[in-house]
């Protein structure tokens, strides 16, 4: 829905979630329950500022509200929106397994790549053996995931998490403490905010946008729009 909104600064954004991840309700303390997100939209207790970010995959712009990436994290969402257990498990509101299952067999099928990543000083920095790299606007993705602890969705930037570098079987056990954002002190996990980010990766990888899979290529630019728009939440 925010991707199709011409002028966000001229919109009052309600959010009524109804899927299994909410990442989004998480940083903006939003209501879960859809009665309790509907309450709010008919009876917003403020109005609180929210940047939205641009991906551009093949000069295609694309707009995000959570965050874009390319690698293991889009393979993950790729995957599950394939999922044959997706729909029974989201209606016995246990649509999180799915991510969970998706995430343990992508890890040890999904080929590490080389990346090179440019941020606002125009610095190629370079990976090997890359899993995947995310541009966020929130400290949450995939369905719970605390991949940039302090990520703001309102101070004008973007955080990016790389991975790479890391043995798998050590991912194995690096991935759950994500949950609880223990995982940036990790070797191989690195974390930096900027205004605008430029990824290349050395072979075709899996992009997403809010979870939402776009694209496979190779290239995913993100930056944050120079717009905000203004979210419905509940009083403090």
């Amino acid at each position: 829905m925010v991707n199709g909104i011409a002028y966000p600064e001229k919109i009052t954004l309600g959010y009524i979630p109804t899927g299994s991840g909410n990442d989004f309700t998480r940083a903006l303390k939003l209501p879960t329950k859809p009665l309790k997100a509907l309450e709010v939209v008919l009876n917003p207790g403020r109005l609180v500022p929210l940047d939205i970010g641009s991906a551009e995959m093949d000069s295609v712009p694309r707009r995000f509200a959570v965050s874009t990436g390319i690698g293991f994290d889009a393979s993950v969402c790729h995957y599950v929106e394939k999922s044959p257990f997706k729909t029974f498990l989201n209606r016995i509101r246990l649509g999180n397994l799915v991510y969970t299952g998706v995430a343990l067999q992508r890890l040890f099928l999904d080929p590490l790549v080389g990346a090179e990543v440019v941020l606002d000083d125009g610095k190629p920095q370079r990976f090997s053996k890359t899993y995947f790299a995310a541009c966020m606007n929130h400290p949450y993705e995939g369905g719970g995931f605390f991949f940039c602890p302090e990520a703001k969705t309102d101070d004008g930037m973007l955080d990016v998490l790389v991975v790479a570098g890391i043995p798998r079987i050590k991912v194995l056990f690096v991935l759950p403490t994500a949950f609880f954002g223990k995982h940036t002190k990790v070797e191989g996990v690195h974390i930096f905010r900027c205004r605008k980010a430029e990824i290349r990766m050395t072979e075709d990888s899996p992009v997403h946008t809010d979870g939402e899979p776009v694209a496979v290529g190779k290239e995913l630019k993100a930056e944050v729009c120079r717009e905000q728009i203004m979210l419905m939440a509940p009083v403090e």
